[in-house]
């Protein structure tokens, strides 16, 4: 899957699914691809978040991302270390690219250790399925 960042790939066939539109899992799979913030709904609560992995943990597909702006249930600190947020994603609602910068912590690495049965993307750049697995 080729990305052109400029928001033309949302015009691209073989990007778009039999509705015209991406799944919220293309959309996320993409963002890490591109290093690309997307904005979404989690719980209720509008979220920037910059998308780091897919892993699938007891049979479950998970994301996870580093929450940059937005409404949070818990206080959001200004240390992007204690940001991380790990959520299923059919939880994730109304999921779209973002243009606010794509965001990285130094305790990332520690952050994926033993996280996920298996992983199918993480942002550097390691992948083991295709977008549309």
């Amino acid at each position: 899957m080729n990305c052109n960042c400029d928001n033309t790939f949302f015009h691209q066939n073989d990007n778009l699914n039999a509705f015209g539109f991406m799944t919220k899992y293309e959309t996320i799979f993409l963002a890490i691809q591109n290093r690309r913030s997307i904005h979404a709904y989690y719980g209720h609560r509008e979220r920037i978040l910059s998308p780091h992995a897919i892993g699938e943990k007891n049979g479950r597909i998970r994301v996870l991302c580093l929450q940059t702006a937005g409404e949070s249930r818990r206080r959001m600190g200004p240390e992007p270390e204690k940001r991380w947020r790990d959520i299923w994603i059919n939880l994730l609602t109304y999921v779209r690219l973002d243009e606010a910068p794509w965001q990285t912590a130094s305790n990332y690495e520690s952050k994926i250790e033993g996280r996920y049965d298996s992983v199918r993307i993480l942002a550097d750049g390691t992948s083991s399925v295709t977008p549309n697995s």
